[in-house]
């Protein structure tokens, strides 16, 4: 029974995003009287349901959103693309060198604003994505920066919701096994 209530303290602990196997895993081994195959094994359930949770959520907020804002595509109409001589100021604006000068200022500004660690994340999943595609992004994205992020960033960049779900389990298989054998025999290594 002491077991069980380890085995389900690992799994709750998994499942909470950012925590996740990372942190679950050397909890479990290091402090905990259970086997390190269990924590390894409830470390691996707790964080694939709630990713899957997630990405099956993403997929329906989604799918709710696109039903919400689809509107009759417009009819199309020729756009008449000479110059009307009667009306230069119009014209003109178009090619105002004080617009343009301010244009650039706000491009400046734009530009020079620091990003949100969210946001240096979001680039570098985006980075992987275009390097490595759907497999190379759940890997990496899983081990450097969560599993719960990595799947959230996955599904906002379109990923396929069946692919993305099979990538991510290998991922976190992948993972939680390499930290778990890292620790449970550097553990062994250490205490000798």
């Amino acid at each position: 029974m002491e077991t069980f209530i380890y085995f389900l303290i690992l799994l709750i602990m998994a499942a909470i995003p950012f925590l996740e196997y990372m942190v679950a895993i050397p909890v479990g081994i290091l402090f905990m009287p259970i086997p390190t195959t269990s924590v390894i094994v409830a470390s691996i359930i707790g964080n694939v349901i709630t990713v899957i949770l997630l990405i099956i959520l993403v997929e329906k907020v989604r799918g709710w959103i696109k039903s919400k804002t689809e509107e009759p595509e417009p009819i199309k109409e020729e756009l008449d693309t000479t110059v009307n001589a009667t009306q230069p100021a119009q014209n003109d604006a178009l090619h105002d060198p004080a617009v343009e000068v301010e244009q650039a200022k706000a491009d400046k500004v734009e530009e020079s604003s620091s990003p949100s660690r969210f946001e240096k994340q979001r680039v570098r999943a985006r980075r992987y994505w275009d390097r490595f595609g759907l497999a190379g992004l759940s890997i990496l994205g899983t081990g450097l920066l969560s599993s719960h992020l990595t799947a959230l960033l996955a599904c906002s960049f379109g990923a396929n919701r069946a692919k993305l779900s099979l990538w991510m389990i290998i991922s976190i298989v992948l993972w939680s096994v390499l930290l778990g054998g890292l620790i449970h025999f550097g553990v062994i290594t250490f205490f000798e």
